[in-house]
């Protein structure tokens, strides 16, 4: 089992038992943009993620979000979104739900956050920044994880957080793509449904892959949502894990989106 499908296994179970994957729990809005697919199909909704590989859409009334690759879409015609007030100061993130571990906002300057979120894989030469707000765990208790980002002091809450690992491809001629179809498939195996299947995507303009997956909730009531992205150097492969509760997954897709895109590859 690789390194990443270790973590899935481990890190739900040691904390909230099965874990569930989906893109749900969306509201509606008035703000709505139109994409037209190159198979001629039009969707109305919200662009609330969009990348150099692909975007995410809200779908209008539908009560779910849709992924789609940017070599299918023809056109993106987007309504301009409300006028909000003019933010004066950047604040840390702050959790939307109650509790001791919620973060106090404050002021945060980019030179501090930068680097108090950077983490260096120095040996593929390859950075990736973690969401604003975010704390960074270097060797965190979780199986195979170089560094974990999350919303949390403590270096084993995984939720909601981003988890990079870093695995040999394997056997001479392996590409990413086996890779990321045998993690797939133990997914399938171990009983969790997929939610999006194997896609392409770019991160740090290298085509990179990745698939979303789903399980039953646990006995504390919950389920989780899990965004599995891969992209490879010489013959490593990094993964990059995105988890959140289900019901509160929409409402870190941008931090996730965000980190995933600050990955640079030298």
């Amino acid at each position: 089992m690789s390194r990443v499908n270790r973590i899935i296994t481990r890190a739900t179970v040691s904390f909230l038992g099965i874990a569930v994957f989906s893109i749900a729990c969306l509201t509606g809005r008035s703000h709505a943009d139109m994409v037209k697919l190159k198979s001629g199909e039009i969707i109305i909704g919200e662009v609330i993620v969009e990348n150099d590989g692909f975007i995410i859409v809200r779908v209008k009334d539908k009560g779910f979000s849709r992924s789609i690759v940017k070599e299918n879409i023809s056109e993106i015609r987007k309504t301009p979104p409300p006028l909000k007030k003019p933010v004066t100061e950047k604040r840390a993130y702050r959790k939307p739900s109650s509790g001791p571990e919620e973060f106090d906002l404050k002021k945060e300057t980019d030179e501090d956050a930068q680097s108090s979120r950077r983490y260096s894989i120095k040996d593929l030469g390859m950075v990736i920044v973690g969401p604003i707000g975010w704390l960074k765990h270097l060797a965190p208790p979780i199986e195979g994880v170089l560094v974990l980002f999350n919303t949390s002091e403590s270096p084993k809450r995984i939720f909601p957080g981003i988890a990079v690992s870093v695995d040999d491809i394997g056997q001479k001629g392996r590409t990413i793509y086996d890779f990321a179809e045998k993690a797939f498939n133990e997914q399938k195996e171990s009983g969790n449904t997929v939610i999006e299947p194997i896609k392409e995507m770019i991160i740090a303009g290298t085509k990179g892959l990745r698939f979303t997956t789903q399980s039953e909730p646990g006995k504390e009531g919950f389920s989780f949502t899990f965004l599995h992205c891969f992209v490879q150097k010489e013959n490593k492969v990094v993964s990059i894990m995105c988890v959140a509760k289900t019901d509160e997954f929409e409402n870190y897709l941008e931090d996730f989106a965000q980190s995933i895109e600050s990955v640079r590859i030298q």
